[in-house]
């Protein structure tokens, strides 16, 4: 069949002998085994080339013609694979349909990535013997790809402490570290390759410096010690996962407030304050300060003092309760607001919070003032809905709706003041010159005051956009704009439990067992009897 042999035969076995090399003697190859893939495929082409007529003249022309055509669209949509392969591996982009987005970065996350300016090194301690060592490797790589994709500033190493020990010892390396994150002097340790801690480090590795927040006590606000459901346990972890440090303060004290803390929380105080922690909290503001203040319905007593603080920077409150005619699933009455359905007017706080609800329970009405003083701009952030009412029979005996005030009602507001107007009182003469060593008043104060103080409680802090919220808060009135966003969350447990002889069970059994059965048994009768 072959008229005579040419040189050239030999590129024939040479190019299998070449191509099939890495799949049995890949240990010992010089190189990497994809050259020698590439090589043997280049010389079987080029035999394909050399020996076309007769190939053609053994096949045929036809055969061959319809043969290569069906090559060609073969390695036309192979190349296709190629190309879309090569593009998704350069530029990430998921559709993550799971309820709480388990595959996909948190807007918090890409964030914070997006604005990274210096170069983050993290390396990966591989544990390859280790049960389901395997499966956890594949599922950090992919996390971290993912992270690498939405900044070039994040280096990822992956080293085996067995190979390479000397990497361990130079990092430290302890018992359960799976990770370590640094910038710089700057290392973190992570234990577990979630979003949630790998997020939290890279804050707290990003931060030069830690922003200290500070609980006021002495009006019998919520302890940061009790992890009761009325306590601010949970809200003292939040914000320390979130790099800030968290401290309590005495408006009585005398340190400088200013001077010693980035941010005062005023959280459910049950009294008035006394006129001279009026007096401090004005000053605090007056030069430059952040509060946030959380109030609750004047229950217990009224307070007077808070209100005519709250109105010098254009803010009122009034003693009332909001009811709102939801109720939550475990039947406690509360306002809840849906960010993006309400009328709420746009707010730097709130706007990533699209689609999230957040709980509250007993709420007062805060709203901007009527009126308007100069240098203060306050704004709402908070409202309920049309169906909610201000009730001002505190005792709740008999609500009624017809004698309130109709909603939709504002309970939150953000207020930014400046420096010369943080002083509600007026001065009855001009301020002296700041003293030696004294912290120079900042050209803007900021103060957010919600008419709730259990939203941020042990109780309802882990409602799905409470947390959120909360540091949402905290992180505009220190200006960490990065840190304003929804926060990666960890899976919840999706398991269904059916107890024996309920309806539950019996429902899930009567389609899996009857229903969906028989409707196929009917569909083949059905489809027997039209054709016999």
């Amino acid at each position: 069949m072959w008229r005579q042999l040419k040189w050239f035969d030999a590129i024939l076995p040479l190019g299998l002998a070449v191509l099939l090399t890495p799949f049995f003697v890949a240990s010992r190859l010089p190189g990497r085994p994809n050259y020698y893939v590439i090589v043997g495929l280049a010389l079987l082409l080029s035999y394909v080339v050399l020996r076309w007529e007769t190939i053609a003249r053994v096949v045929g022309r036809r055969q061959l013609r319809h043969g290569g055509n069906a090559v060609a669209l073969s390695l036309v949509m192979l190349g296709i694979l190629v190309v879309a392969n090569w593009i998704l591996n350069r530029h990430v982009n998921r559709w993550d349909l799971t309820k709480e987005r388990r595959y996909g970065l948190s807007d918090q996350t890409k964030k914070i990535l997006a604005n990274l300016k210096d170069d983050v090194h993290l390396v990966y301690f591989e544990d390859l013997q280790g049960p389901g060592a395997e499966e956890e490797r594949n599922e950090a790589k992919d996390r971290l790809r993912e992270y690498q994709a939405y900044s070039s500033h994040f280096k990822v190493e992956f080293n085996d402490p067995l190979k390479d020990p000397a990497q361990a010892v130079r990092y430290g390396l302890t018992a359960g570290t799976k990770l370590v994150i640094e910038r710089g002097s700057k290392q973190e340790r992570v234990n577990a390759v979630s979003e949630q801690e790998l997020t939290n480090a890279l804050i707290r590795v990003t931060r030069d410096k830690k922003r200290k927040i500070c609980f006021v006590t002495g009006e019998g606000e919520p302890s940061l010690d009790d992890s009761e459901p009325a306590g601010y346990a949970g809200a003292r972890q939040a914000l320390q996962g979130g790099s800030y440090d968290v401290d309590t303060a005495s408006l009585l004290g005398e340190a400088d407030l200013n001077a010693t803390c980035d941010a005062l929380v005023l959280a459910g105080p049950k009294v008035d304050l006394p006129p001279q922690n009026v007096e401090r909290l004005r000053e605090y503001m007056k030069k430059g300060g952040k509060a946030l203040i959380l109030l609750e319905p004047e229950f217990r007593a009224p307070m007077p003092d808070f209100a005519a603080l709250l109105k010098g920077w254009n803010i009122e409150i009034a003693p009332d309760v909001l009811i709102e005619m939801v109720r939550l699933p475990w039947g406690q009455p509360a306002a809840t607001v849906e960010f993006g359905t309400r009328r709420l007017s746009p707010h730097e706080i709130t706007n990533d919070m699209k689609g999230l609800a957040v709980s509250f329970r007993t709420v007062r009405s805060v709203q901007p003032g009527t009126g308007t003083v100069e240098g203060v701009n306050v704004q709402k952030f908070l409202e309920t809905s049309a169906n909610a009412w201000a009730e001002t029979d505190l005792t709740l005996k008999k609500p009624d709706r017809d004698k309130g005030r109709p909603g939709p009602l504002a309970f939150g507001v953000a207020a930014t003041i400046k420096a010369q107007a943080s002083t509600p009182a007026p001065a009855a003469s001009p301020a002296p010159p700041p003293s030696a060593g004294e912290k120079p008043a900042e050209a803007e104060a900021r103060l957010v005051v919600v008419g709730d103080a259990d939203f941020a409680s042990n109780a309802l802090l882990a409602s799905p956009g409470n947390e959120d919220l909360f540091l949402n808060i905290v992180a505009w009135l220190v200006k960490d704009t990065d840190l304003i966003s929804i926060r990666p969350k960890e899976a919840g447990d999706q398991r269904l439990n059916l107890m024996p002889r309920s309806g539950d069970f019996w429902l899930v059994a009567a389609i899996a067992v009857i229903i969906l059965p028989g409707a196929f048994v009917i569909w083949g009768i059905v489809v027997w009897w039209r054709r016999r």
